[in-house]
């Protein structure tokens, strides 16, 4: 997978400081934008961890750590619930899921650093 902040040419510093510094800054850039491309969701996602923790992550990792969490509740949720059920058992399902809820992250993100309104 491709660094997700390579458009705004930061792939090259690593999972550093200065790297999660400057994905604030094209956070900054991107600001309440309404339509988000998958590198704009990703750098805000990426900004507001670094920001809130002070270590930068990639955003895959990010969002995979809070789906599988989900997912291991949802796990039990889908004994009950034909939707769930589709989607822990379909791949495409899951993946079609976490793009959503990836979206979802930035959205809230965007809320709370600029008062973007849904």
């Amino acid at each position: 997978m491709k660094k997700i902040t390579d458009a705004f040419n930061l792939g090259d510093l690593g999972n550093t400081q200065l790297r999660g510094k400057k994905t604030i800054e094209a956070a900054m850039i991107i600001g309440g934008k309404r339509e988000l491309n998958d590198d704009e969701v990703n750098i805000l996602i990426e900004a507001d961890n670094f920001r809130k923790s002070g270590v930068f992550k990639q955003a895959n990792i990010i969002i995979d750590e809070r789906v599988n969490e989900i997912f291991s509740v949802m796990g039990f949720v889908a004994e009950h619930s034909v939707k769930w059920k589709g989607i822990m058992e379909d791949e495409n399902a899951k993946i079609e899921f976490i793009k959503v809820y990836a979206k979802g992250v930035a959205g809230l993100v965007q809320r709370d650093w600029f008062g973007k309104e849904k």
